[in-house]
């Protein structure tokens, strides 16, 4: 339950800042966006696909047999970001689904099973790294810090965006060039940077907790297993 909490109150970080800036006090102004209201004076609203290129690179189906690629599926991704290794495996054996080229900085969204809330940011360079079509690669531009990015399309406000603008019921999904056309809200380059380094400290608080607290969980399940084991082995006596 703590951990729950804990990931509801990062979320809650996040949103606010990437929402509503860091200054309690700042001058705010009507966003033109009725579900999001105020946002701070100097802010702008523009869509993704202004600030951002969507699916910038691919391969195609003339790609050398032979091309080693590092693969993410939607599987590999999930609220936390990318929870395992990309899986190494040569082109002719990939999945069809095996196409989108993802570079250093780029985010990545779901855009299919989108309640999964599947991001994940890329920080440091990968050679051949190929994610699924079941993703948007996104790359930010001179405009805009691809962490700021990242932090904004983790908000609730672009979540629900998504998950409002997704068709489908048991498989909901949302259209590349559907998704290239949502809001992004923009402070200048000195408060994107100032806000990307107040939740990257944040977050990592947030996120050394739940660890400590998976570690201590799984600390308490080795004691159960130890204590059932040594009294039904008899190394331990019950009087």
């Amino acid at each position: 339950k703590l951990i729950e909490l804990l990931k509801e109150k990062r979320q809650t970080v996040i949103s606010q800042a990437v929402t509503k800036g860091l200054d309690p006090n700042a001058k705010m102004k009507d966003s033109g966006i009725e579900w999001i209201g105020k946002i701070p004076e100097g802010w702008e609203v523009k869509k993704i696909k202004y600030v951002a290129g969507v699916n910038s690179g691919a391969l195609t189906e003339n790609t050398n047999p032979e091309y080693e690629l590092k693969y993410v599926d939607i599987s590999n991704v999930g609220e936390e970001g990318l929870m395992n290794e990309p899986e190494t495996m040569l082109f002719e054996n990939a999945p069809s689904r095996a196409r989108r080229i993802i570079r250093q900085n780029d985010v990545i969204v779901s855009t299919v099973r989108t309640y999964l809330k599947a991001i994940a940011y890329s920080p440091t360079p990968h050679t051949n790294l190929i994610v699924s079509t079941g993703f948007a690669v996104l790359r930010a531009s001179e405009a805009v810090f691809s962490k700021f990015i990242y932090y904004f399309v983790r908000s609730d406000f672009f979540i629900n965006s998504i998950m409002s603008n997704s068709v489908g019921v048991s498989y909901p999904a949302i259209n590349s060039s559907v998704l290239a056309g949502l809001s992004v809200l923009l402070p200048d380059h000195d408060e994107q940077s100032t806000i990307i380094n107040f939740l990257d400290k944040e977050t990592m608080k947030i996120e050394q907790l739940i660890l400590k607290i998976q570690s201590q969980i799984e600390s308490l399940k080795e004691y159960r297993q130890a204590l059932i084991s040594n009294v039904v082995t008899g190394k331990v006596r019950v009087t």
